[in-house]
Order: structure tokens, then sequence, then C-alpha cells
């Protein structure tokens, strides 16, 4: 619930907003690689608690 009427995002940067805004993440880079390694049926990680601002800018070229 906290998640879905997103007021777990606010009490989450009320604590944490100046600790992320000092990491610059706009200025950073995220690779994204892919490993062929790994087996098929592995089940996709959970992103539902992921910070999503950290991935705005991410394209999958």
């Amino acid at each position: 619930m906290a998640k879905a009427d997103s007021s777990f995002h606010q009490l989450f940067m009320s604590y944490h907003r100046d600790t992320i805004n000092r990491a610059r993440l706009p200025e950073r880079r995220i690779f994204i690689l892919n490993n062929p390694s790994l087996p098929t049926d592995l089940p996709r990680p959970n992103t539902r608690w992921w910070f999503e601002e950290a991935f705005r800018s991410v394209r999958a070229d």
C-alpha cells in the first residue's frame, strides 16, 4: 500500500534526499550488461523497490 500511494517514496525521500542529491545521480553512467551464461529460467529481479529516479535517463541501446 505504501508503495502504491507513494507514501513510502515521500518518507524515503524525507530521510535520504540530501544524500541522494550529493550522489549526483544524473551525472553518473549506468551500464546494463547482458550475461548469456545465466540460465534462461532464472527469475527476473524484483525491481518494485528500486529507486526509479536513478534509472530515468537510462536508454536501452
